[in-house]
């Protein structure tokens, strides 16, 4: 084989990856309210299944570029890729919620896997220069290409065949991307034998991660003051301190780390509480766009499409336009975008036409394309070239567990408010307000119904309260998450103010998940 084919192997084996990773977690979006009813899965079920694949992949995934270190790239994308395989055709199989959910666990651990060793073997097996900036484009292409095209593929799809063809199509992507690996990427250069790979702050933060999330799902039904779940989130957040600090200790021993601490955290908390203000409303959107508005699931994949194709669109160009702008336009023009797209949204209501929300989630898409390229810039100004790797990895963390916390959150913010707006407006229209208890249950995943034995005319009136409750409750989520948008500009402010300094060069670094 010669060494220019070689290399397109490589080339193709990363790029596939991203795609497929990128283009599963979209599918799964717009598939999951059909997911949910065929499965009878209720909201917190539903949230614990994105959790389920984005818990492992968030604490895994620092572990598996020291895997990728130690063991080798290429052996780590193959055996990252088979299992997520194995998780995915496991979950085209699930019979339950509960199976469905630890399946994706496994996925997500394969994800976990992956994502690291996709990126190393594009600078472990292609020169520097034009080949590995190559690769690296159709990296960053592939990833945002996956979740521009997930809804509209998925909703194909789910208009053909059930729910489990998702899983099927993220499968075939899946062997595609293997299939480079087996057959045309040549044996990996000796690895490190020198890689700390932290096992053990791995799984303390997979455990305090858990036991945080659970407690964030469960407010939404037992009550954010609940004991349990007060007991839960505090565990939670024990456990990840008590880990940060074991790791803070033992970087602190390590000379010549070089890396201002200050700007890392910022940039690296940027990340974070974008995404936590927006998966989770786009979750609820693909509902709004399913259940309230009636669409199917393929009217509401290229209705939502807006929100990827816009953030691909503008992405490939982020760099250059922060070089030419400027930190601190291009952060402010972020933060205005998204809070404009956030505050359409919370004022979606049963009967809002289509353009509105097609205009907010364009807005959020432009905004999400911007975020990571200034956060990671922040970032990388904050650490010597020679660490770009570990802060590319902690920003791909940053960008995991904010949507994991954002699909908590906000899923649980819904809930616990669904109920009492919709008893008020059955109050208010004169109906009784004491309805079973899976009729409140239901409203949270926009499914809205009315009692039995009610008239006709009186079913209609419950069931235009449950919508109306149901946009309430999601637009009172989207202006809470609009507080992380002022602490975002006021982290930003609070690091960057005392440094005089001329911005440093944007930086070429590896890439980040979208």
């Amino acid at each position: 084989m010669t060494v220019e084919r070689s290399h397109w192997w490589v080339t193709a084996a990363g790029a596939l990856t991203s795609l497929v990773l990128n283009l599963d977690q979209a599918t799964v979006l717009l598939g999951a309210p059909t997911i949910a009813e065929a499965l009878g899965a209720d909201l917190s079920a539903t949230q614990w299944m994105f959790s389920g694949f984005l818990l492992p992949l968030a604490a895994l995934v620092m572990l598996g570029g020291g895997l990728t270190d130690r063991f080798g790239a290429s052996l780590m994308l193959r055996c990252g890729l088979a299992l997520f395989i194995a998780g995915t055709v496991g979950s085209a199989f699930a019979g339950s919620m509960g199976q469905l959910i630890g399946l994706r666990a496994v996925s997500g651990t394969g994800a976990a896997l992956a994502f690291p060793a996709s990126v190393a073997l594009l600078r472990v097996h292609l020169p520097a220069g034009r080949p590995l900036n190559v690769a690296l484009g159709l990296w960053f292409t592939g990833a945002l290409g996956g979740s521009a095209i997930g809804p509209l593929i998925g909703g194909l799809l789910l208009r053909a065949w059930p729910w489990w063809s998702i899983f099927w199509l993220s499968c075939g992507f899946a062997l595609a991307a293997l299939v480079p690996v087996l057959i045309g990427v040549r044996e990996d250069p000796a690895p490190s034998t020198a890689t700390d790979l932290r096992v053990l702050p791995s799984l303390a933060g997979s455990v305090g991660l858990a036991l945080l999330i659970w407690g964030l799902i469960s407010a939404g039904q037992e009550g954010w003051s609940s004991g349990p779940v007060l007991w839960r989130v505090l565990g939670g957040l024990g456990v990840l301190v008590l880990m940060a600090a074991a790791l803070r200790r033992g970087a602190g021993s390590r000379p010549g780390v070089g890396i201002d601490r200050r700007r890392l955290a910022a940039g690296l908390i940027i990340m974070l509480l974008a995404i936590v203000s927006v998966v989770g409303t786009m979750f609820f959107v693909i509902t709004y766009l399913q259940g309230i508005l009636g669409f199917s699931p393929l009217v509401a994949g290229a209705a939502f499409m807006p929100f990827g194709v816009v953030a691909a669109l503008i992405s490939p160009f982020a760099m250059r336009l922060l070089e030419r702008f400027g930190f601190g336009r291009m952060l402010g023009s972020a933060v205005l975008l998204e809070v404009a797209g956030l505050v359409l949204i919370s004022r979606m209501t049963p009967t809002s036409p289509y353009p509105v929300v097609g205009i907010a989630l364009a807005l959020v898409g432009a905004a999400m394309s911007v975020f990571p390229a200034v956060s990671l810039h922040l970032a990388l100004s904050a650490a010597p070239a020679s660490r770009g790797g570990i802060v590319s990895g902690a920003h791909t963390v940053a960008i995991q567990l904010g949507q994991l916390l954002s699909i908590a959150i906000i899923g649980s913010l819904v809930a616990s408010r669904v109920g009492g707006i919709y008893r008020s407006l059955l109050g208010d229209a004169g109906l009784d307000p004491e309805v079973p208890a899976e009729i409140t249950t239901d409203l949270a995943l926009g499914r809205s119904s009315a009692p039995p034995g009610v008239s006709e005319a009186d079913g209609l009136l419950y069931e235009i309260a449950g919508e109306k409750a149901f946009t309430t409750a999601v637009g009172q989520a989207a202006l809470i998450v609009l507080a992380a948008i002022a602490v975002v500009a006021v982290a930003a402010l609070a690091v960057l103010r005392p440094k005089r300094a001329p911005s440093p060069a944007v930086s070429q670094a590896e890439p980040s998940t979208p």
